[in-house]
């Protein structure tokens, strides 16, 4: 029987890739790989509505379980896959267990970037972009009073106006002079600036960050490159991502800074596709000298 369509990653690429598989007529087997322990779900509520309301995780869902049943779509959650044999067209998990497939389809999405500094790794500091992160955020803010958010980016100012409609105190530590310094223009940069400020955040702009510090395993206060300290009960870094290509690399795949595909997704071996943030698409104006 053939292996049919096998795709590693939990993300939404991954619930779309299975879904347009069988609305195009795919009539062979589908299965989805997924690390996580939940089914597919919506990321940009994690940083908004999760942490500041009730909010039920069914309705984060991205599709029903009925979904996956009615399309004959087999959802394998908490499988690592940990490397693709290409020559014998295996994706194959920590564990061992192989799934053989006709058609591979990468999905494997984006990780945060770490903090280079001292104390990156205490308890406390935190980083948002699974459910499972959202979960432990939301549970610690329960009794936390002050917040620092590394990184003026959209998930921190978001994460940031959350944690300020609590009521906690929130700091944001932005290297560069204006938030949002690469995708906003200056005078839209300085109304968000504003806002937030409105609405009680403070802005620490130009900043750097020396350390993070802590007691007993557990952060305290983060440490700015002007001698600053600010007092911290949680700090949530968000100073970007960057693609998970490591499966695609090690299995000889074309990568550069993601996995590279061209404008049918296809990557350098014609039986594997890939997309979502784990790949990188050809651009005339990204490419241009």
């Amino acid at each position: 029987m053939s292996g049919g369509l096998v795709i590693v990653g939990g993300s939404y690429a991954a619930a779309q890739i299975a879904a347009s598989a069988r609305q195009g007529g795919w009539q062979d087997p589908i299965t989805i790989l997924s690390e996580e322990a939940d089914a597919p779900y919506q990321r940009p509520p994690l940083s908004k509505r999760y942490l500041t309301e009730d909010l039920a995780e069914t309705t984060l869902a991205l599709r029903s379980p009925a979904f996956y049943r009615d399309n004959a779509i087999a959802l394998e959650l908490g499988v690592r896959v940990a490397s693709i044999d290409r020559s014998r067209k295996l994706a194959i998990a920590e564990t061992g267990a192989i799934w053989p497939y006709e058609r591979l389809a990468l999905a494997t999405g984006a990780r945060p970037r770490e903090l280079p500094v001292e104390g990156a790794r205490l308890g406390g500091v935190v980083m948002l972009r699974t459910l499972a992160d959202a979960r432990s955020l939301k549970g610690s803010l329960a009794t936390t009073q002050s917040v620092v958010v590394i990184g003026g980016g959209f998930i921190g100012l978001e994460a940031a106006a959350s944690c300020a409609s609590l009521g906690k105190r929130v700091t944001v530590v932005e290297a560069q002079p204006r938030l949002m310094g690469r995708a906003l223009l200056p005078g839209m940069a300085q109304w968000f600036a504003d806002l937030h400020r409105r609405n009680g955040v403070r802005l620490a702009l130009g900043a750097t960050v020396k350390a993070i510090q802590g007691d007993q395993g557990k952060v305290k206060s983060v440490l700015l490159g002007s001698g600053e300290v600010l007092e911290a009960d949680v700090v949530l870094v968000g100073i970007g991502v960057q693609p998970n290509e490591e499966l695609a690399r090690d299995a000889g795949l074309e990568c550069a800074d993601g996995i590279v595909v061209d404008r049918f997704a296809r990557t350098s071996d014609p039986a594997i596709v890939a997309a979502g943030d784990c790949t990188r698409h050809p651009s005339p104006w990204a490419d241009a000298p």
